[in-house]
């Protein structure tokens, strides 16, 4: 006898929660990518993102501070964090 499986469609376009990523990253810098990339990976400090992505703090605290702005990323009591809306 054989099973019948039923199959969910996972990545719904169309859905409210649905976030394309390579959306996101669109027009952001290479450095930016990075810290986009730190934060994915659990960073959620400035000095966290600097050590990881090896970029000067200065540069860091600008580029997250444009991110902010162009609504990639956000900051709250924990930290940076991605921006999912």
């Amino acid at each position: 006898m054989q099973e019948k499986f039923r199959t969910k469609c996972v990545d719904k376009q169309n859905s409210y929660y649905y976030i394309d990523i390579t959306e996101k990253l669109k027009g952001l810098s290479p450095a930016e990518i990075k810290i986009v990339k730190a934060i994915s990976a659990g960073c959620r400090s400035a000095d966290e993102i600097a050590g990881a992505t090896a970029l000067p703090i200065s540069e860091v605290s600008g580029n997250l501070t444009m991110l902010q702005i162009k609504g990639t990323v956000k900051k709250d009591a924990a930290g940076f964090s991605i921006n999912m809306k």
